[in-house]
């Protein structure tokens, strides 16, 4: 989890300003969530965050929380 302020922080930017805060915190060998790592890591590889990028973090998302209840 990230904190009410880096939260409140990241709400308010657009995704690529996201990204490079990201790739800031990347190169400072530290990671805030791994959800905005996985994120990035989409939107990087895909060279885009849209609606299809969304669907997709969602689903696979959700996935790993279900399979997480598996054990």
């Amino acid at each position: 989890l990230i904190s009410h302020n880096k939260n409140s922080r990241l709400s308010n930017m657009p995704p690529d300003t996201k990204l490079e805060d990201i790739k800031v915190t990347l190169s400072n060998n530290k990671i805030d969530s791994l959800k905005l790592h996985k994120m990035m890591q989409m939107t990087l590889s895909e060279g885009k965050w849209g609606k299809e990028q969304i669907q997709k973090h969602g689903e696979e998302m959700i996935e790993l929380l279900l399979s997480s209840t598996d054990s």
